[in-house]
């Protein structure tokens, strides 16, 4: 609603005043006063408030409330409070507003005002339109951290994990081991902040060097603390580790079937420069055996008979024992340090328990074996695929001559003295030895152990004691004619020669196989 006014004219003294009558329009929100009267005793604005009526903040809120009277205000602010606004309002609307020397509206938000860690003095300076007279109000912003802003290695690392981040710990800093010393500078985010490192108190910055670093883990712990923040100071956790150049073992320990029955057995202390061999022998019949590495430094690696295969430091891996493999079998273990560049080689390993397999020929021969020597070459040349030629050094043929006696050769234990006689599949056992292979009973029958096929024959010329039958033997074994007669024995039968041998006589132009041994 506008109303009209008129202005009377005065006339004061010797002096005369006169002003025409000016409009005043007046409406709900603002007054548009008249141009000042200018006299001679000061300013013309001299009447114009320099109070402020209100002041707002668009993030956190005044710790006191307003009062014109009031010129300082603080104000804290949440840690991702990155900036803020002021909304000045004037008493007096012909005063000036200017927040931080830039002008600003009544009742109008400035412009954005950055906030960084620690405190931001905002000035809201409100002065009449000659700039006479001016008031000062002050918003203090905190804005408080207790974290650090960065932690930087000046030394030469071979890793530093993970990337710094204020939010993150523990860190661990890997250094080689010829270097003994860290230099390094942690920075507080907020400057109002302090630390400790290592109990020893410092400001919002440090640059520590620590010399003498063990060889193994060196902690590192700094605490930021804020004294205007109510928490618990933040704790970063650094780990150096001075890495080992240690690539020894400790101990190896094996567990397997062994001819004594006892297991595990440990090498303690295992030598780099020597074969590292276990002290009893593997069961022919192990199908495998366990072993455990056991490092001096448990950051150092290893690996079992090759590179892709880890062994866990002191977890058990299983080796096979492979069957017609050398009499000592073994593993190479590489040890590396943890510094990853110095490494030591360990030979250890196991002595087999020596065996001697029987077979029978594939193919089946009359009695013309061509003697002994025939008979061994046939052995030798008509093996069954399970074992194969590497593995015999010794074979035999299971026979007699006038020149090849198994009575004697034997029990004398010149070829095969005490071994053990197993099947061609190396999984059961038909003799303790020589002596019980020859004289004794079997442990099962040939055809039992699958040495041979059901009620097989095969060539002897051997009595009921294994001695040469000189009457029966195709011509010491030369001559396939069938008036000439041979000794045979009989694949289920619990001894190797029958006890009655005169029902074993055949023709030598039938054809039987050949009952051969071969020494590992």
């Amino acid at each position: 609603m506008k109303f009209k006014a008129f202005w009377l004219c005065f006339l004061f003294s010797s002096f005369l005043f006169f002003s025409a009558c000016n409009e005043v329009s007046i409406d709900k929100k603002h007054v548009s006063y008249p141009a000042p009267i200018v006299g001679t005793s000061g300013s013309a604005y001299q009447d114009v408030s320099t109070n402020l009526l209100n002041l707002a903040t668009s993030e956190g809120s005044l710790a006191v409330a307003f009062s014109k009277d009031t010129l300082l205000y603080n104000v804290g602010l949440g840690y991702n409070v990155t900036s803020v606004k002021v909304t000045p309002t004037a008493e007096d609307l012909r005063a000036v507003i200017k927040v931080n020397g830039t002008v600003v509206s009544s009742g109008s938000a400035s412009e954005l005002i950055p906030t960084g860690f620690g405190t931001t003095e905002v000035n809201i300076a409100v002065e009449r339109p000659d700039g006479s007279t001016q008031k000062l109000y002050k918003i203090v912003y905190s804005r408080l951290s207790a974290y650090l802003s960065s932690f930087t290695v000046s030394t030469p690392t071979l890793s530093f994990l993970p990337t710094f981040d204020k939010l993150t710990a523990p860190y661990v800093i890997k250094l080689s081991n010829n270097t003994d010393s860290i230099t390094f500078k942690a920075t507080t985010e907020d400057p109002t902040s302090t630390m400790t490192i290592n109990g020893e108190p410092y400001g919002n910055t440090a640059t520590i060097t620590k010399n003498d670093l063990a060889v193994g883990d060196n902690a590192i712990t700094v605490a930021v603390t804020n004294s205007q923040l109510n928490t618990p100071p933040s704790i970063y956790s650094i780990v150096v580790r001075r890495v080992s150049n240690d690539a020894g073992v400790s101990s190896i320990e094996a567990s397997y079937g062994s001819v004594s029955g006892t297991s595990p057995f440990t090498i303690v202390s295992p030598q780099e420069t020597s074969t590292n061999i276990f002290p009893d022998k593997i069961l022919y019949n192990a199908p495998s055996l366990s072993i455990t590495v056991n490092l001096s430094n448990s950051a150092a690696t290893a690996t079992l008979n090759g590179s892709t295969n880890t062994i866990v430091n002191g977890v058990s891996e299983i080796l096979p024992v492979q069957k017609y493999t050398p009499l000592q079998t073994g593993a190479s273990i590489v040890v590396t340090a943890e510094d990853g560049t110095t490494t030591k080689t360990y030979d250890v390993r196991f002595n087999k328990e020596p065996v001697v397999y029987l077979y029978s020929t594939v193919n089946s021969y009359d009695g013309n074996l061509g003697g002994s020597d025939g008979a061994k070459t046939k052995c030798t040349q008509d093996k069954p695929s399970e074992i194969p030629s590497v593995v015999c050094s010794t074979i035999r043929p299971i026979i007699n001559t006038v020149s090849y006696s198994l009575s004697d050769l034997f029990p004398t234990g010149i070829i095969f003295g005490d071994r053990k006689f197993v099947n061609k599949s190396a999984s059961r056992s038909v003799a303790n030895n020589a002596t019980q292979f020859l004289s004794g009973n079997l442990d099962q029958t040939l055809a039992g152990t699958g040495v041979m096929g059901g009620a097989d024959y095969w060539w002897t010329a051997a009595k009921s004691d294994g001695t040469y039958a000189s009457s029966y033997n195709c011509s010491d074994f030369t001559s396939n004619a069938n008036t000439n007669k041979g000794f045979t024995s009989l694949s289920t039968q619990t001894k190797l020669f029958p006890l009655n041998p005169m029902t074993n006589i055949l023709d030598c132009s039938v054809k039987h196989k050949i009952l051969c041994a071969c020494q590992e």
